[in-house]
């Protein structure tokens, strides 16, 4: 064995920091003295001092070594003859064995890609010839292409890996987000579905991804759930994260959280998902439950942007917004694709009334998640150019959204909620709003919208309806309020002191503060302003019932008088 096998056998032994020390001295030998090492063995020398520079997370040093190597590799044609390392003996036919190129330029790739240098790595990768692409390379590639927005060449680049690997399920993912219709890629996989036992549930896996990345919801949670029932797939902690976010995405906040709850319970590590699980908590008004599992996630891993997403939301319904700002940041670092991240940022640079940079937080959420409506309602991209008196851009966004997901409630409450904004659209959003509440009459948005809309026309009796009808159901602090709201206006101030004081028994006021879903009762109401966060809402709430209190005992004394 010579000293280049010597390193080689440490390299595959896992030993990085002894590969990296070795090999920069061998390195610096052959320098000062250029006929110590073939150019094979400066090669290999190269190559493993990269690899090592990789494990330390040197990132830009293992490039530009790997570069080196490369540029050593197009010498091997010009070999002189070894001259044997004192002490060494004949090569071994293993040291004759070089690092593959293909994957030096793969490494050359990953490093850019960590470094955020997307156009160079692609460079790289697409130097390569398309017959010797593995299909790692080609899923990089594929990814690379997708964020880039070259669509039509990470279509190919999915469609070869999953030739190459008709399993390769993130591929599968990855195809049906670029609208590949789910009966193609079901048929790319058809022959091995065919060929194994027990492995017809993936067609039906791949039904319900289709369904998701056309936002056909339901439809997905009815697939999913349908897969989930049977006995070989039960308690998949995969299945159960993409149910509890497709329910977050139907509006479902219930059944979200109670499926995430079981995802945590069958698998007390998971990291996917939790920062959904975070702000939905956070929203609900649960911050001493996100602290726990942000402190929890940090344990586990704080290289992942979901504990830094869950931190921030904590911060953020905690009204400290330049520190959600910096955990939003921070989390974006890590994951650059992290769509809560982004959102996390948006909203607190929407409430630092930092409304234009917020809109290019909101945009590129959008951008990875067209298919998320929180992307668009709340306090996010829509709220943003309406803050911004830009109507017209609002509207067309709303517009955007019902058109390519179809009219559902939460489409058509988007577009109500653009349309009462202007005087001349009032009798568009109300039947917008009557179709929404048609589809989920227990839709809180909508009916919260339908009664700002009946405040505004004087219509209380109505109004008081519409909640009652609401409330059977469910129980919500802003529809209590609002109905106190109400019945105020009909001069009923015994039933509305009742709703106040049901309304202050809630955990609400994190979900109404200024953030990602804040819902307010129009201006027009008549003892609760409409900017009131959840301490001001609370002390508002507080207020209604000392004066009503006040008003009952003005009232009994004045009766008691008169009698």
């Amino acid at each position: 064995m010579n000293v280049v096998d010597h390193v080689r056998e440490m390299a595959v032994a896992g030993l990085h920091s002894n590969v990296r020390l070795l090999s920069s001295m061998l390195l610096t030998m052959s320098t000062n003295s250029t006929e110590l090492f073939s150019p094979s063995q400066k090669y290999q020398l190269l190559v493993y001092h990269a690899d090592a520079l990789f494990h330390d997370k040197e990132y830009r040093n293992a490039a530009c070594k790997y570069t080196m190597a490369l540029q050593q590799k197009k010498s091997l044609s010009k070999t002189s003859k070894v001259r044997p390392f004192p002490g060494s003996t004949t090569s071994s036919p293993q040291a004759q064995s070089l690092p593959s190129e293909i994957e030096v330029r793969y490494k050359i790739a990953e490093c850019y890609t960590i470094l955020k240098l997307d156009k160079d790595a692609i460079a790289v990768l697409e130097g390569i010839p398309t017959r010797q692409r593995t299909p790692k390379i080609n899923m990089m590639l594929a990814n690379l292409y997708k964020k880039a927005g070259q669509e039509r060449s990470a279509v190919t680049s999915y469609k070869e890996v999953i030739r190459q690997c008709p399993l390769a399920l993130d591929a599968i993912i990855g195809l049906l987000s670029l609208s590949v219709k789910g009966a193609e890629v079901a048929s790319m996989a058809m022959d091995v579905i065919q060929s194994i036992p027990n492995l017809d549930w993936l067609s039906v896996w791949i039904k319900a991804y289709a369904f998701i990345h056309s936002g056909d919801n339901m439809r997905a949670i009815n697939t999913i759930c349908s897969l989930e029932k049977k006995s070989l797939l039960r308690d998949n902690v995969d299945l159960l994260i993409s149910l509890a976010d497709l329910y977050f995405r139907a509006g479902d906040t219930k059944n979200s959280i109670l499926k995430f709850e079981q995802a945590q319970m069958l698998d007390p590590y998971v990291i996917k998902g939790m920062d959904v699980y975070g702000y939905l908590l956070a929203r609900e008004g649960h911050l001493e439950d996100v602290e726990v599992l942000g402190g929890r996630l940090f344990n586990i891993s704080d290289q992942h942007a979901e504990p830094w997403v869950i931190s921030g939301c904590h911060s953020f319904y905690s009204k400290r917004y330049s520190r959600a700002l910096y955990l939003g940041a921070k989390a974006i670092q890590l994951n650059s694709n992290s769509v809560q991240a982004l959102l996390l940022k948006g909203a607190a640079l929407r409430n630092m009334v930092r409304v234009q940079e917020a809109i290019i937080h909101f945009r590129e959420a959008m951008r990875l998640a067209p298919c998320r409506l929180d992307c668009y309602e709340g306090k996010c991209l829509i709220d943003c150019y309406l803050a911004s008196n830009s109507i017209r851009e609002a509207m067309g966004m709303a517009n955007n959204v019902y058109k390519t997901l179809g009219a559902n409630a939460q489409t058509l409450t988007i577009l109500a909620t653009v349309c009462l904004e202007d005087p001349m659209t009032q009798e568009k959003a109300k039947t917008l709003l009557d179709k929404a509440l048609a589809q989920r009459p227990d839709y809180i948005k909508a009916v919260v919208k339908k009664g700002e809309l009946l405040s505004r026309e004087q219509k209380y009796e109505e109004g008081i309806a519409l909640l009652r009808n609401a409330l059977a159901n469910q129980s919500d602090c802003v529809l209590h309020r609002m109905l106190g709201d109400f019945l105020v206006a009909v001069n009923d101030y015994q039933e509305a002191m009742d709703q106040y004081s049901i309304a202050l028994r809630f955990k609400c006021g994190h979900r109404i503060a200024a953030g990602f879903e804040q819902s307010h009762f129009h201006a027009n109401s008549k003892l609760i302003p409409q900017d009131c966060d959840r301490q001001g809402l609370c002390q508002s709430l507080e207020a209604h019932c000392s004066v009503f209190h006040l008003v009952n005992s003005r009232a009994a004394s004045a009766r008691s008088i008169y009698y």
